[in-house]
């Protein structure tokens, strides 16, 4: 969930990976690792990435009601 609105919000800002690891100073793979969930940023980077794209909590927040809404729907 928190990887796919990192994704979403980059690319709606028309970012690649490697522009957003760089204005973290962190590596693209790093980006990349965030994006498919397999590692989480720290603290410290995802208050980055929050500055970076501020429409970021509004990404997470459509991505978790659309995750419950669908869990609702089959009980």
């Amino acid at each position: 969930m928190l990887g796919e609105s990192i994704r979403k919000a980059r690319v709606a800002a028309g970012l690649s990976k490697g522009e957003v690891a760089r204005r973290l100073g962190v590596t693209w793979l790093a980006v990349h690792f965030w994006e498919r969930g397999l590692r989480k940023p720290s603290t410290d980077h995802l208050l980055a990435l929050m500055r970076l794209f501020p429409d970021l909590p509004a990404y997470l927040r459509s991505e978790g009601g659309k995750k419950h809404g669908a869990k609702r729907a089959k009980r």
